[in-house]
């Protein structure tokens, strides 16, 4: 999955945001994706724009999309 930096900033806001969540499952695959893209993606620069390259499994892809 590729995201631009703003893409990239919202989707680790929204993650932030469901760490507050009163539901433990959304609580604990919002911690554990956050963590995750925090640790494995690779930003580059792509036509004078920064692209962030996300490397995650397909399960916790999904659970982004989610």
């Amino acid at each position: 999955m590729v995201l631009n930096r703003e893409e990239y900033n919202n989707l680790i806001e929204i993650l932030t945001k469901n760490l507050e969540a009163n539901d433990e499952y959304t609580k604990s695959i919002a911690s554990m994706t956050k963590e995750n893209l925090l640790k494995y993606s690779l930003p580059r620069e792509e036509n004078d724009k920064i692209e962030i390259d996300i490397r995650l499994y397909i399960n916790e892809t999904v659970d982004i999309i989610d």
